[in-house]
């Protein structure tokens, strides 16, 4: 027999990797085209991490079989998609949209393999918070560029974009208001909106962290303070109201949802008072008007019927004039009734983490933090569609990972519980 995959040497190796995947995640717009590929540096930590990762799910087929939302809803999703190739629109996006697909499946069933029991799992929520180290500091470049406007690019190290994919990020792109020279954050996600959903789902996650060094919590509450700014910068409805949601469970869930209000209250008066001294109203006038997107949704709710949601049209369909923005629609399009049951499961099936019955004061704990973090993704998803980004998945992987491994102890627990007591 081979080693224990559970052993110091194979498990070390396959957690340095997958840690190493969990902080490479979110640098998405850096790396090199390979002959049309984005090979960006996730992907090659995944490409290495493919032969530990097959010997622990060899050995531990379990952590993979017991996930009923990968077996019964995301790999025949992934399946049906490829089969969708055949009937999909010529335009070439079908594969990249595929790629994007299978990456994410194989980023979802490497965080469930991880078996994110609780000591592990804080583990895992530090390197996922650290993630957050690089693209921050990114986004305060950006912060900065718009006072000093030292480079006319949304992004520093334009060289190492990845080549013919993000040329957009060659000038300023997500600016506020025509003319206004201040720039949404979007670090390197590309994109304002689910950078700040990745930035709302880091801070809820910090919470379950504890520190006991003192400059080290200190450094922990700064960096928190600068994922908060950074969602406002955004400039993000979504984001805010993400955040507002998923520390209101928190909060609810460990008995302190008063004072949750109070600060939230305290706060939006405290930035209100700032953006009017500062006369920058204007810079988050969008947070206040619809942005078309309402609009969007009305004409692709009337064009739906036009199309095959029965079957689908194909992975990589477009929805011609209207929104892509939508998770269940967007999935219903391109995969019909298969894809309807693919997005309910991954809509409702996280929530289970909710009804677990944590043996233990971190367990517990644990478990509130992820409520609303769970509810946080889960509504920024349907609100926007970002589900073929990396981030997204790992922490929908970690939270059906913690909950797949607290029910296993849950189960191992029962006998012991239910046996009587030995004689006297």
């Amino acid at each position: 027999m081979g080693p224990d995959p559970d052993s110091p040497p194979e498990r070390s190796t396959f957690d340095t990797l997958f840690h190493l995947l969990i902080l490479s995640a979110p640098l998405l717009v850096y790396g090199f085209d390979l002959a049309g590929t984005s090979a960006r540096l996730s992907r090659v930590v995944l490409l290495v991490l493919a032969i530990p990762f097959v010997l622990r799910v060899v050995r531990r087929p379990d952590l993979v079989t017991r996930n009923g939302l990968l077996v019964y809803a995301i790999l025949p999703f992934l399946a049906y998609s490829t089969i969708s190739l055949l009937w999909a629109p010529a335009t070439g996006g079908g594969l990249s949209r595929l790629g994007g697909l299978v990456e994410v499946v194989l980023i979802y069933t490497v965080v469930l393999v991880a078996d994110l029991r609780a000591e592990r799992f804080l583990t895992f929520a530090k390197y996922f918070v650290l993630s957050a180290v690089i693209p921050s500091v990114f986004a305060v470049w950006q912060f900065l560029n718009n006072i000093f406007e030292f480079s006319p690019a949304e992004l520093p190290f334009q060289s190492l974009l990845i080549e013919n994919k993000y040329e957009l990020l060659e000038g300023r792109a997500f600016l506020t208001a025509a003319g206004s020279g201040f720039s949404r954050t979007s670090s390197t996600f590309a994109e304002p909106v689910i950078f700040s959903s990745y930035v709302c789902a880091v801070l809820l996650m910090s919470l379950v962290l504890q520190v006991e060094d003192l400059w080290w919590r200190k450094a922990l509450r700064l960096f928190q303070g600068l994922l908060l700014a950074l969602i406002i910068l955004s400039v993000s409805k979504l984001a805010i109201i993400s955040l507002v949601l998923g520390g209101g469970i928190i909060a609810y869930r460990s008995g302190r949802l008063l004072p949750w209000l109070v600060g939230v209250a305290a706060f939006a008066s405290i930035v209100a008072g700032i953006v009017t001294y500062l006369d920058a109203a204007t810079l988050f006038d969008r947070l206040f008007i619809e942005s078309g997107h309402l609009e969007l949704l009305g004409e692709t709710v009337e064009m739906l019927p036009n199309s095959d949601y029965v079957f689908g049209e194909g992975i990589g369909g477009i929805i011609e004039g209207g929104s892509t923005h939508r998770f269940v629609i967007s999935r219903v399009f391109e995969a019909g009734l298969v894809g309807l049951f693919f997005a309910i499961a991954v809509s409702l099936a996280p929530l289970s983490i909710f009804a677990l019955d944590p043996p233990d004061e971190r367990s517990r704990r644990i478990q509130n933090v992820l409520c609303g973090v769970i509810v946080a993704i889960l509504f920024g998803l349907n609100s926007y569609d970002f589900f073929i980004h990396v981030s997204t998945w790992v922490v929908i992987g970690a939270v059906m990972s913690f909950r797949d491994a607290e029910r296993e102890e849950e189960a191992s627990l029962e006998p012991v519980l239910a046996s009587p007591p030995e004689p006297a």
